[in-house]
């Protein structure tokens, strides 16, 4: 009688959405492995794949010796949980020394914390609407951290600056009463 081959799926564990985790143990040589849930894996014939689920998933692992062709099972229960919603704004053209403000309505859950990039243009990086007065065109990013659980999603949104134009009324002149000059400069606004 031949003993069989010892199958270790790895402990339960708990993730947030859109993270990847590794599961399983050590690889044996004289094992092959064949994991359920494959779309889920990067290889379900490894020892360790790198598991990506969306949602709650069991995952069971089939151990082989390959000398004696017995097996083994095991599972390993990946709980998931959501991330929060993150909404940066709608995209916006403002210009050169305008401000605008950022974030949807709401930023994110009640609760979150907000970290925005490009700290150096907004007025508080750290809450979820601050006002941003960028001097060229920049994209923002928001990551959205849930109280509940820390998992954390990201939203981007991109403020267009336009230049200011030019304006020349052209040079201070004196005049005669009654007589007539042409204003403005070359040019007097944009082309």
């Amino acid at each position: 009688v031949n003993p069989l081959p010892i199958a270790d799926a790895g402990l339960d564990r708990t993730i947030c959405e859109a993270d990847t985790i590794l599961l399983g143990t050590t690889a044996n040589p004289a094992y092959s492995y064949s994991w359920d849930n494959a779309a889920t894996l990067d290889d379900n014939s490894l020892a360790q794949p790198r598991a990506f689920p969306s949602a709650t998933t069991t995952y069971t692992v089939t151990v082989t010796e390959t000398a004696t062709s017995c097996t083994s099972t095991d599972q390993v229960v990946i709980n998931v949980l959501p991330q929060p919603f993150a909404n940066a704004g709608s995209d916006d053209t403002l210009c050169l020394g305008e401000s605008v403000i950022l974030g949807g309505s709401p930023t994110g859950p009640a609760g979150a914390t907000f970290a925005w990039d490009n700290a150096a243009s907004l007025s508080d990086p750290a809450v979820s609407n601050p006002t941003a007065a960028p001097q060229t065109t920049t994209t923002y990013i928001v990551t959205v951290t849930d109280a509940v659980n820390g998992c954390t999603n990201t939203a981007q949104v991109t403020i267009v600056v336009n230049p200011l134009p030019t304006v020349d009324a052209g040079a201070d002149q004196d005049i005669c009463l009654g007589d007539s000059i042409t204003l403005g400069g070359s040019p007097t606004g944009p082309i």
